[in-house]
């Protein structure tokens, strides 16, 4: 069981008033992103994760901009690791995930 499923609302706090280092960030974003790319490509629910795709964007939009800046660094680095080349990718989880930002 997950910590997001077992604290939601206490994590999408957490995110949204994230303001700390760098590292932190970067966690915070792929701590987040995480649930994000499983639901687009349909590798996982909602449900499984305690986050749907609203509650990730709306802690995208809402967020400090440096959460922002260490998402899209995230999606960078996972667009090359994540299983189907980038090209996939970026069609069937990157693209749609900011679609809905």
């Amino acid at each position: 069981m997950t910590a997001s499923k077992i604290f939601p609302d206490a994590i999408k706090l957490g995110l949204k008033e994230l303001d700390g280092n760098r590292s932190d960030a970067i966690a915070a974003a792929a701590l987040l992103l995480s649930p994000a790319i499983t639901i687009t490509r349909a590798e996982a629910s909602p449900e499984g994760w305690g986050l749907s795709l609203g509650d990730v964007t709306d802690v995208l939009r809402s967020g400090s901009p440096s959460l922002r800046e260490d998402a899209s660094d995230v999606l960078g680095q996972w667009v090359v690791q994540i299983d189907g080349g980038p090209a996939q990718v970026w069609q069937t989880a990157i693209g749609p995930l900011l679609a809905k930002v």
